[in-house]
């Protein structure tokens, strides 16, 4: 009986493990700088793919506090949401 409790604890971990081994990467850097003189603020997200990519992200940024918002492939506003989708090969979003 304990052998059949540690080989299923043993398969368990394979399993997680594989999942893991099998995760899609990319690097996501993200960028804030501050201008006090002018009271604003800027920022970006910058993502690369590398075994896996990002397909969009969808944030919330509210329109009154962030303005001015562009990116490589798709950016879209509704409301307070913010939809962007990079290209494939990565981009930036500022």
């Amino acid at each position: 009986m304990k052998a059949a409790a540690l080989l299923a604890i043993w398969l368990g971990l394979l399993g997680t493990c594989t999942a893991y081994a099998d995760a899609r990467r990319y690097d996501a850097v993200f960028t804030v700088e501050f201008d006090p003189a002018a009271g604003v603020g800027r920022a970006s997200i910058r993502i690369t793919p590398d075994t896996g990519r990002v397909s969009q992200l969808d944030l919330r940024m509210p329109a009154a506090r962030y303005t001015h918002i562009a990116g490589d492939g798709s950016v879209s506003r509704s409301g307070d949401r913010v939809l962007w989708r990079p290209p494939k090969t990565g981009g930036e979003l500022r």
